[in-house]
């Protein structure tokens, strides 16, 4: 089963703390065993198991650096803004990033207001940590508003897999509460049971939402 960032960087600091205090035991040890430790008693014995300690020690700190990883690369969340080319329409989409994203491409589905053309105006990274601390009331404000000539369409909730090698997606309709990036804590992915979050809030035509 694959592991989140979170799951990674709990475990990654539990392999560096174990190879830390028995890379520290060896080397007492060995120096025990040469000697260079007065009032110890010196015996040839623990040479041996200093010797044998290292190899675990050297072990778990490659593991702690290997799973380590992919805590460093998820510092960063993406998402990509979608506008309508009608100057006139001011209709936004913000969704999560998808690998073929990239700047000004025309894409085939077509505005909901007034069936214009959308486009990629923005791909932006944004901290984790500073997401959540400062822009979380910010996004929560942008949460979409039906007025009445939109009644026609549904509003839905788009879920995403937080490990980035899963493409488990998951929707549902939209609630008050929900904004862009929220963590689900009572929903896990079906696939490998990592936390999801919401990655896209986009409103559908009835008929195409069922």
């Amino acid at each position: 089963m694959a592991l989140n960032g979170e799951k990674k960087s709990k475990i990654s600091s539990i392999f560096q703390a174990l190879g830390t205090i028995l890379f520290i035991i060896s080397f007492f040890l060995i120096l025990s065993a040469l000697g260079l430790i007065p009032n110890f008693p010196k015996d040839q014995i623990f040479l041996t198991y200093g010797m044998i300690l290292l190899g675990p020690a050297f072990l778990f700190l490659i593991l702690s650096a290997l799973t380590g990883v992919s805590r460093e690369v998820k510092k960063l969340e993406q998402f990509t803004t979608i506008k309508c080319q009608n100057s006139s329409c001011k209709h936004v989409v913000i969704r999560d990033f998808n690998k073929k994203d990239f700047v000004f491409k025309e894409l085939k589905e077509s505005c909901i207001k007034c069936n214009s053309t959308m486009y990629i105006t923005d791909i932006s990274s944004i901290p984790i940590k500073k997401f959540k601390e400062e822009h979380k009331k910010e996004i929560r404000s942008k949460k979409p508003k039906l007025d009445k000539k939109e009644k026609k369409y549904k509003t839905i909730t788009t879920f995403k897999c937080e490990n980035s090698d899963c493409d488990f997606t998951k929707t549902r309709d939209f609630k008050l509460n929900d904004y862009i990036f929220e963590k689900i804590d009572d929903i896990t992915c079906s696939k490998c049971g990592s936390t999801l979050f919401i990655s896209e809030i986009s409103h559908l035509i009835p008929e195409k939402a069922s």
